[in-house]
């Protein structure tokens, strides 16, 4: 929200929708769709949906790669990629 981004629920692309559509195959969406840039600054955001594909993933042959394929392809055009995740409880 701190981007400007104050319904996440209402993009017409997220995280969710980039990881799921590199986990069922299909075609993905320019990174301008999904990418917003703010000074020096980008952001692919996620909302609630992202939940659903963590647990596709879990059931996914290589899941948890899905994420490092998708920025493998921008790590020469950033200096720093953080990646913000949920945090789990032990059990």
């Amino acid at each position: 929200m701190c981007f400007g981004i104050e319904q996440p629920d209402k993009l017409p692309f997220s995280r969710f929708n980039v990881m799921n559509a590199m986990m069922t195959d299909e075609p993905l969406p320019s990174p301008e769709e999904y990418i917003h840039s703010y000074d020096n600054i980008a952001l692919i955001p996620s909302n609630f949906e992202l939940s659903v594909a963590e647990i596709n993933l879990r059931d996914e042959m290589g899941g948890e790669k899905t994420l490092a394929s998708l920025l493998e392809p921008m790590k020469p055009k950033y200096f720093i990629i953080i990646v913000i995740t949920p945090l789990r409880s032990a059990c």
